[in-house]
């Protein structure tokens, strides 16, 4: 399950829950489809934070999966 909010923060926050419970730092494919709904709603490059840190998509055109960038610190903003 992917949960993202961002009230209170300076990005949205991507929390996942796998199925038995467990929560994972990241999760490559769920990081792509919240990039796609962030593009959907206008965001070019959309960054999120999760546990594992900020983390940027790239939306690459219709009909092609999101790539995700290099984790950011967030130091570096």
């Amino acid at each position: 399950m992917l949960t993202l909010w961002q009230e209170g923060r300076e990005l949205p926050f991507l929390h996942i829950v796998n199925a038995d419970g467990s929560e994972p730092e990241m999760c490559g494919n769920g990081l792509r489809c919240v990039v796609h709904y962030l593009a959907l709603g206008g965001e070019m490059a959309p960054e999120v934070e999760t546990p594992a840190g900020r983390l940027r998509g790239e939306p690459t055109g219709p009909g092609r999966p999101a790539r995700r960038s290099a984790a950011l610190d967030s130091r570096d903003a």
